[in-house]
């Protein structure tokens, strides 16, 4: 091996470059520190393996939802809900029970101050409750809205002038009928007195068409209180409870009332006796079987299911007015929106906001009448032609004759559940044969006085 002869010269270049070297770096500049972006740049997260580029792009993607509703509208809440997510990544949990039990559900869980409801349906009875309760978020309304949508959603969305819950759907009970059966028992219209109701019913009893010719919605529930209304308006009855809590409960009209709902179960025998226990779902139910020729019901039952179950009956299913008196010819009927609300205990309040827009939104009103077959919340979906033809069109004259007699379904103020509760005991104690119609009406106003005075 060659050994490195190490001279005077070759110590002297090492050195003269180990200077350079370090002179050079000297002259580089010196590190920063990275600088945060303001507020005003815009900052992109670059995609992980958890996260998607779509993902990214929606802030409030991740948060979750559970809102609460009744079992009909469960496959179209969960529709709604899969778009929603799809637009701003906001998964939304659909739970639902039955119609009698939800009020009872929601006041534990919002009376309890914690729980998992975020947002919920909310029946148009309830929102006085639910506010003075401070168990809602008060709501603000666009301009838009509040020129836009029907004044009968808007006024059910409120509670002492302000709105606390959002208009949801618009509904109005009808009065229905089975054309083939009157067909065929020689009857060429419908009913336009409740006497002439009464004729019709024996008539075609006569004739071994049906057993029962009607079939109502008696529960002792909600839906008492409703049809009790209706009969009353029919009958030429003045407003039950006025807006100062005076009433006009033990008065000729509801005593023909409640004597001519007796007297259809027992007397006549032209109502099914089952009614006093019948919702209006098991309502429809006979109505669709064929069972009954005559019916009061929402407009979105009939529509919505009668379509999907593909009834037989339903080809021959009519609207007609709600049948009057002769001293009252114009038939009365009340409209029952359902609102949508925020629970006051929610976290979530801008996605529960958000998600309570888009359900009120023009679009989904109208996809929602197509589609479900309640009644648009804007005013301008009734003109919209392709809701007319796919949704009500065939009984929009009928609908916007009985518009001119139709009222509010409760009154506002937060003791309105308790009478109602009161109201519907009374009406089912003498349909159960355990009262006069004067002894009940007499017991139930001046339950109504009581109440009043606990405002």
């Amino acid at each position: 091996m060659r050994k490195l002869k190490i001279t005077w010269g070759l110590v002297m270049a090492v050195t003269l470059m180990l200077v350079l070297s370090f002179g050079l770096a000297s002259c580089a500049p010196a590190p920063t520190e990275e600088v945060a972006p303001t507020p005003t740049e815009e900052v992109t997260t670059p995609p992980t393996e958890e996260t998607t580029p779509e993902e990214v792009a929606k802030p409030y993607a991740g948060i979750k939802l559970v809102h609460f509703s009744v079992s009909d509208r469960e496959d179209i809440l969960i529709k709604e809900a899969a778009e929603f997510k799809a637009m701003t990544g906001i998964d939304v949990e659909i739970q639902v029970t039955a119609y009698a039990n939800m009020r009872d559900k929601l006041t534990t869980a919002l009376m309890a101050g914690e729980g998992p409801i975020d947002t919920f349906d909310m029946d148009l009875v309830w929102v006085p409750g639910f506010a003075s309760g401070g168990w809602v978020v008060e709501q603000e309304l666009t301009p838009a809205e509040l020129e836009g949508m029907i004044p009968a959603t808007l006024d059910a969305s409120k509670y002492n002038g302000k709105y606390y819950a959002r208009p949801f759907i618009s509904s109005i009970k009808y009065f229905w009928y089975n054309a083939k059966i009157l067909e065929e028992a020689g009857i060429k219209a419908p009913p336009l007195t409740w006497k002439e109701l009464t004729e019709q019913s024996l008539l075609i009893q006569e004739k071994g068409l049906v057993k029962y010719a009607n079939v109502f919605s008696w529960a002792q529930d909600e839906c008492l209180s409703c049809d009790f209304m209706i009969l009353n308006g029919s009958f030429g009855g003045k407003e039950l409870v006025a807006s100062d809590g005076s009433n006009n409960i033990d008065t000729p009209e509801t005593r023909s009332v409640l004597q001519w709902m007796a007297d259809s179960i027992y007397k006549d025998k032209i109502t099914d006796p089952a009614s006093i226990t019948f919702h209006e779902d098991q309502v429809l139910n006979v109505f669709l079987a064929g069972d009954s020729a005559f019916m009061l019901n929402w407009e979105l039952w009939p529509h919505n299911q009668a379509v999907t179950d593909k009834s037989p009956v339903e080809p021959d299913m009519r609207m007609a007015l709600m049948p009057g008196t002769e001293a009252n010819p114009n038939g009365y009927t009340i409209n029952g929106p359902w609102t949508i609300a925020i629970a006051a205990n929610s976290t979530k309040g801008k996605a529960a906001e958000m998600w309570l827009e888009f359900l009120t939104s023009k679009a989904q009103d109208k996809m929602r009448t197509i589609e479900f077959g309640s009644l648009p919340i804007w005013s301008s979906n009734y003109e919209d032609p392709e809701i007319i033809e796919k949704s009500f069109g065939k009984f929009s004259p009928v609908m916007d004759a009985q518009n001119e007699f139709t009222g509010r379904q409760a009154f506002s103020q937060s003791w309105y559940i308790g009478w109602s509760e009161a109201l519907r005991l009374e009406v089912q104690n003498v349909l159960v044969q355990k009262k006069t119609p004067e002894q009940a009406l007499k017991d139930l106003a001046a339950k109504t006085e009581e109440l009043a005075t606990q405002e």
